[in-house]
């Protein structure tokens, strides 16, 4: 029970990594504010609506990034988890598709990180607390056919590390962690593909996809006062993947 009295956000909230975050973070007893576009499938996540508060955005709209860092308010953990993948060559992806994917894994999660954490920030009232980005093992590393996504999420990865610089003197650590291949709702359709589940494990040390609680299970010990000493890293939690 570690976040006990204790307000916690998650973006991507409906997603397999997102809502076994909010099932963690609910177990740890804190208080949950779940971000997602699935206006719908957030009803399905509510268990205590005591506890429990659902705010829908689309990280592509300015106007709903807007409100919805009024909805969301004061917290003291933030996991900014919201992204999409597409697997695609180079030169099949249209404009349209690279715009979208740096929208929401990018442009999207940034501006909505800035503005909740500005009501973090105790030099504007707040009481500090964590920020957490979800990156990519992508970003440190080259993989045909995720280029598009990778670069959207290295740019995470070097936001998290700026964010680190000028927040930390506001109360807010920042860090972040970059996921290997996870057996998640995110990953299914792909592993349909016998072809591409043997060259995932072909590179993996572990020799398998992870599961999604080895994901969630580091991003709360993030968010937990014994890791203060982490601020700026996004931790690679790949299997191994990156060293082959």
């Amino acid at each position: 029970m570690r976040f006990i009295n204790k307000i916690v956000a998650i973006t991507g909230a409906c997603g397999g990594i997102g809502s076994a975050l909010v099932r963690k973070f609910r177990d740890e007893g804190a208080s949950i504010v779940m971000i997602d576009r699935d206006r719908h499938a957030l009803d399905g996540l509510v268990e205590n609506t005591a506890r429990d508060r659902i705010v829908v955005c689309d990280q592509t709209e300015d106007v709903q990034i807007l409100r919805a860092c009024e909805e969301i308010g004061v917290v003291d953990v933030l996991v900014s988890n919201a992204g999409v993948v597409l697997r695609k060559p180079l030169f099949e992806h249209t404009l349209d598709e690279i715009d979208s994917i740096f929208a929401i894994n990018t442009t999207g999660s940034i501006k909505l990180t800035v503005g909740v954490a500005r009501r973090m920030s105790t030099s504007q009232g707040g009481r500090g607390g964590v920020v957490i980005n979800v990156s990519t093992q992508h970003a440190f590393g080259g993989a045909g056919g995720r280029a598009i996504y990778a670069a959207s999420k290295a740019a995470i990865a070097q936001f998290t590390k700026a964010a680190a610089v000028e927040w930390i003197a506001e109360g807010i650590r920042v860090c972040g962690i970059a996921p290997g291949p996870v057996a998640s709702p995110m990953t299914a359709q792909a592993r349909q593909s016998s072809e591409y589940c043997a060259q995932v494990i072909a590179r993996m040390p572990v020799a398998r996809f992870l599961e999604i609680d080895e994901i969630v299970d580091p991003i709360v010990a993030l968010a937990t006062p014994e890791m203060s000493a982490i601020v700026g890293t996004t931790l690679l939690a790949d299997g191994g993947g990156t060293l082959s």
